[in-house]
């Protein structure tokens, strides 16, 4: 009697081992269908947050850095350098392009 209620406890355990083992595949279905890709594949780099494009901009040298705003290009925003005020766009790449401010 004991060996006929161990047997489905068994089974259970097996059913949810498998479980576990098929959830940690490093494969992914490719949304178009067309084929899987691995999870070593390169992804795009997730868009920065303002905080850490204020960061990268003080860290060039940059203070009373304000304004920092999304655009199309990537961000823009306004600082001091050198005791002059400058806009700033800093592409998708993250180069920064420096431009005087407009009166």
């Amino acid at each position: 009697m004991a060996r006929l209620q161990l047997t489905p406890i068994a089974a259970a355990l097996l059913f949810g081992i498998a479980s576990l083992a098929m959830a940690q595949s490093p494969t992914t279905a490719d949304p178009s269908g067309d084929h899987d890709t691995t999870a070593g594949a390169r992804t795009p780099s997730p868009t920065p947050s303002e905080t850490e494009i204020k960061t990268k901009l003080e860290n060039a040298g940059y203070t009373q850095v304000r304004d920092v705003k999304s655009t199309a290009e990537g961000f823009s925003a306004k600082a001091m350098k050198r005791g002059k005020e400058v806009s700033l766009v800093i592409d998708s790449s993250g180069q920064i392009r420096e431009k005087p401010a407009a009166e």
